[in-house]
């Protein structure tokens, strides 16, 4: 039972390990990668509204670039939303710094200019500002995601010493139990089965007729009132042999010398019947 619980306990920590792992971990790299994507694509509108200048083209584009961007700031809104430990909150404060940045002297300049059909300035900002900004930007979601699969790591080698105790801890049970089932062993045959074997042998030596038999009482149990039983047997039979033999012996006696009298002699009981 004992090894159950062991074995129920580890099998916890390993389920809060893992939604651990899913919750702080594995979703906030999902909510990075998102936000990474939709950065690329929304650099991506903008090159296109500037390289393929036209009405439509940047009326579409600027449009999805503004869709990205509010996306992007849902999904930063819920990563911080998370449980983040101090580097990560330092990270993020620098990522949406970065951030902004970008968005203000890059990205909503470079719209507005397009939607003043102003082309060259457009292309002037991706080429001197938006470039570099993002590339901070990006630089930051690395490092966001860098500390991500240190936290997955650690969670991991966290897991792994936890099942290494409880491996450790079962494996000791077992022995325990082993050797609780030895000590259990040993203790009935001491116990048990020798006292039953001695009182088996010392009936054998009384059915013999041999009534010497040393019978020592150490307990008071059911053992113990066995072979209590068995000793007032064996002085009950000893004496009953013994008064047998002495009468038998006595009877030998007389039967002897009323055989070499030299006169009649008869004997009868008080029935009067003849028995010499």
């Amino acid at each position: 039972i004992l090894i159950g619980v062991i074995g129920l306990l580890g099998m916890g920590k390993s389920n809060d390990s893992l939604h651990s792992v899913y919750k702080d971990q594995v979703i906030p790299m999902q909510q990075i990668a998102a936000i990474q994507k939709l950065m690329l694509l929304s650099r991506v509108s903008l090159s296109v509204a500037i390289n393929t200048p036209g009405d439509d083209v940047i009326r579409k584009n600027a449009a999805e670039v503004e869709g990205y961007i509010a996306d992007i700031s849902k999904t930063q809104a819920a990563f911080a939303a998370g449980k983040l430990a101090q580097d990560e909150k330092k990270l993020l404060e620098q990522f949406a710094t970065d951030k902004n940045q970008l968005l203000q002297e890059g990205v909503l300049p470079a719209i507005t200019a397009l939607r003043a059909n102003d082309i060259k300035q457009a292309d002037k900002l991706l080429v001197a500002n938006i470039r570099s900004l993002y590339l901070s930007v990006e630089n930051d979601l690395d490092k966001l995601i860098k500390l991500q699969n240190e936290s997955i790591e650690f969670e991991y080698k966290n897991s792994l010493t936890h099942y290494e105790s409880f491996h450790q801890l079962a494996v000791g049970m077992v022995i325990v139990g082993l050797l609780l089932g030895l000590w259990a062993v040993w203790t009935v045959i001491m116990c048990v089965v020798r006292p039953v074997i001695y009182a088996a042998e010392t009936l054998q030596n009384v059915a013999q007729g041999k009534y010497d038999n040393d019978i020592t009482i150490a307990r008071y149990d059911e053992v113990g009132k066995l072979m209590d039983t068995i000793k007032a047997m064996q002085i009950t039979l000893g004496f009953r042999v013994a008064d047998e033999g002495r009468i038998a012996s006595e009877n030998l006696r007389i039967r002897i010398g009323l055989d070499n009298v030299s006169t009649g002699v008869t004997i009868a009981d008080t029935d009067r019947t003849i028995i010499y």
